[in-house]
């Protein structure tokens, strides 16, 4: 079984749980409960972990809000340990798997799969030559001393060969697959109760692995009654959370993994260039409310606008780029929008609300036109199909671009007029 998994990074010395002025968290993190302080349930990274330099995890989803894997016992600790688990089981399966024993099979497996990774998988998952190192050369070189990032290399090789075999896909390939990211997940978390500058390099590398693995998962998830991805949405956004408490570990290392990730595009520290109000121009529509009418119930707040129109801005710099044929840049913008975007759109999302699903439709469209990618696959396409199916009204009249998007592969004019 799953336990819960505590997922952060210890602070130096004891402090003395701080009078915090913020109301009482049921859903706080899981670090602030454990050390029964008030969580803001600021997202990604709530600020009692800012302060302390720790890694910030969600752990409980309200019960009223929607999420992408049915809650179950085995289910449990972080959004990267619930959506993991998730992936690693076979359907309608509550055990854990066990680990294969030390045979010449065993052997023989995984040296099919540390070949499939060296001479394909490593290479399919950098987005281009900043990137290349790092999975094609360092993941290998690193696996050697960790079994978390061995593991998941596995199981990343092995879903590849269960994704390359077709519809029929390879039984052996899946349950592989299963197994070794079971193992990865139980090494890894492991590894990021103490995230030092020993093991900070190995720690960033798996989390990124494991995000490769859920953007396999999108494609697959169940789509009816049309709920959106949002255990997906969190998952990436706690990995952002780790490489950035890796970063404060290592320092200005320029040669760290943390340090690289942080610095393979200027939208990740340039805030003008993810957030910047010329960067949604085409897409104001999608935010101009109707208080009086249609938007008479939607809750509404300066934090809430704030959310929504740097989302926009973060879409539009992307379409910006598309159209100016960065196609590497584009693909890395879409990679990383979860861990860049902000939190409080995140729990928008939670929340159902129907604006933020048709923001959100705008993403899918754009990672539509990576379906060759055999990881990204036709997950775009079929996430904003299935909001058409879901959204009626102006809703759905907003989202005609996503569709056109989807259905040319094409960057066709932004909207410019109320719909």
């Amino acid at each position: 079984m799953f336990s819960q998994y505590y997922l952060g990074v210890p602070s130096a010395t004891p402090h003395r749980a701080p009078k915090l002025s913020h109301k009482k968290s049921r859903y706080g993190c899981q670090r602030c409960r454990q050390r029964r302080v008030k969580c803001n349930e600021a997202k990604p990274v709530c600020d009692s972990c800012e302060r302390h330099c720790a890694t910030c995890f969600y752990d409980r989803v309200p019960p009223q809000e929607r999420c992408m894997v049915p809650a179950a016992p085995f289910v449990q600790g972080t959004a990267e340990a619930r959506v993991a688990a998730a992936m690693a089981r076979p359907k309608d399966s509550v055990a854990e798997p066990d680990d294969p024993p030390e045979t010449r099979e065993r052997r023989m497996i995984e040296v099919r799969l540390m070949h499939k990774y060296l001479t394909e998988t490593g290479e399919t998952v950098a987005i281009d030559d900043k990137t290349l190192f790092m999975y094609a050369a360092l993941v290998p070189k690193l696996a050697l001393g960790s079994d978390a990032l061995l593991y998941c290399m596995n199981s990343l090789a092995a879903l590849h060969i269960a994704v390359s075999s077709g519809d029929d896909r390879e039984p052996a390939a899946v349950d592989a697959h299963r197994k070794y990211l079971s193992m990865a997940l139980r090494e890894h978390n492991k590894a990021l109760t103490s995230i030092s500058e020993t093991n900070a390099d190995i720690v960033c590398l798996t989390s990124s692995l494991f995000r490769v693995c859920s953007f396999t998962l999108l494609q697959e998830r169940s789509r009816v009654p049309y709920e959106p991805p949002v255990e997906w949405l969190m998952m990436n956004a706690s990995t952002s959370a780790v490489v950035r408490a890796a970063n404060k570990i290592v320092g200005h290392d320029t040669q760290s993994v943390a340090y690289r990730m942080l610095h393979t595009s200027p939208i990740i520290n340039n805030l003008e260039e993810r957030f910047g109000e010329a960067r949604r121009r085409g897409l104001e529509h999608i935010v101009a409310r109707e208080p009086l009418g249609r938007d008479a119930d939607e809750p509404w707040d300066d934090e809430i606008r704030d959310a929504y129109e740097t989302t926009l801005s973060y879409l539009g710099g992307t379409v910006e780029a598309a159209r100016a044929g960065e196609e590497h840049e584009v693909c890395r913008r879409l990679i990383i929008f979860p861990m860049l975007v902000k939190g409080r759109f995140i729990e928008l999302v939670q929340e159902g609300h129907s604006r933020a699903i048709v923001m959100l439709s705008f993403y899918f469209a754009l990672l539509s036109r990576y379906r060759h990618i055999w990881w990204i696959g036709d997950a775009g396409s079929q996430e904003v199909r299935a909001m058409a199916a879901a959204l009626t009204g102006d809703w759905l009249a907003m989202i005609r671009w996503p569709l056109e998007v989807v259905r040319t592969g094409k960057i066709p004019p932004l909207p410019t007029d109320n719909v």
